[in-house]
């Protein structure tokens, strides 16, 4: 019953993820009656990639994927997709706060570690099988 109802709340956060980064104004009307406009829709697509790495990272797998594996890959599909969009964002003008490029190099340089851990759990592990 548990992994049912953890593969059911995963699978409807990634599709509400889904449609935030899509169509963050849409999911702020429908959910609160107005739209987002400006940076809002940029904070939505955030809280998007936020809910995507949420709904990874408690989707109920197999036996042999154990909880720090889960966690490393919500973590790494976390960094990868802000690093992706905040990059994105500084190079098509439309952001350019000073802790911008400097956060948007943090969160690649953590992309990178997250995906040597998991690279290199997923290689380790199958060695020992």
């Amino acid at each position: 019953m548990t992994a049912k109802l953890l593969r059911l709340a995963s699978v409807l956060e990634i599709l509400t993820a889904l449609v935030l980064v899509i169509a963050p104004s849409a999911v702020a009307w429908l959910i609160l009656g107005d739209g987002a406009l400006g940076t809002g829709i940029a904070l939505g697509r955030i809280a998007g990639v936020a809910l995507l790495s949420l709904g990874v990272a408690c989707y109920p797998r197999s036996l042999t994927i154990g909880n720090l594996d889960q966690a490393v890959l919500g973590m790494l599909t976390y960094n990868t997709l802000i690093a992706i969009y905040l990059i994105y964002l500084g190079l098509r003008g439309g952001a350019g706060g000073v802790a911008l490029w400097p956060v948007a190099t943090i969160h690649a340089v953590l992309a990178l570690l997250f995906a040597q851990a998991w690279f290199k759990g997923r290689f380790l592990g199958s060695l020992q099988s």
